[in-house]
């Protein structure tokens, strides 16, 4: 059980804090998936984290996240440091999502919010994958604490946002 509880309430904290929440360095390129559960009305835990590269997402990685777990809803999260600003690669941003959702869908978990970064490091934009919207900014990580941590989000961090384009994933009905 953890003994800390990190709240986090807003995107672009929530980006900051992948690497600890990861344990390790997220690469430049990659596509994070994080698997959350309800715990309050407010509140969602983080109950599993994957990351793969945005090149090629490894078909293990929506299997891995889902193993063994309770929750069935998933914030993804593109860091990408080819893409400066909200629609650079947003073709390509796309076409990973809508198969990491695929999978997910096959798992009966299902992508949310979906959000972009340049750089998890201070001052990098953070946007809306699907409304370009640009959210502020990463700000400057905060010290882990000591011993075993549990993160929490607000429940408003994985709502989808309003009138999202549609995915391939959305109008599949056979996942075999």
């Amino acid at each position: 059980m953890a003994s800390h509880i990190v709240l986090i309430d807003d995107v672009p904290a929530l980006v900051a804090s992948l690497p600890q929440q990861y344990g390790r360095e997220i690469p430049p390129r990659s596509l994070v998936l994080l698997l959350l559960k309800t715990v309050t009305p407010q509140h969602m835990t983080v109950e599993n984290i994957a990351v793969s590269p945005l090149e090629s997402l490894d078909r293990f990685t929506t299997t891995e996240l889902t193993s063994g777990t309770v929750g069935n809803t998933v914030i993804a999260v593109i860091v990408d440091d080819l893409a400066h600003c909200p629609a650079v690669r947003g073709y390509e941003h796309s076409l990973i999502l809508d198969a990491a959702a695929y999978g997910l869908a096959a798992r009966d978990a299902t992508m949310t919010a979906l959000y972009a970064t340049s750089a998890i490091s201070a001052g990098h934009p953070v946007w809306s994958v699907d409304t370009y919207e640009i959210l502020g900014s990463v700000p400057a990580p905060r010290p882990a604490p000591p011993g075993g941590t549990s993160y929490h989000l607000a429940q408003q961090l994985s709502w989808p946002a309003i009138n999202p384009p549609a995915r391939l994933a959305d109008t599949v009905d056979d996942y075999t």
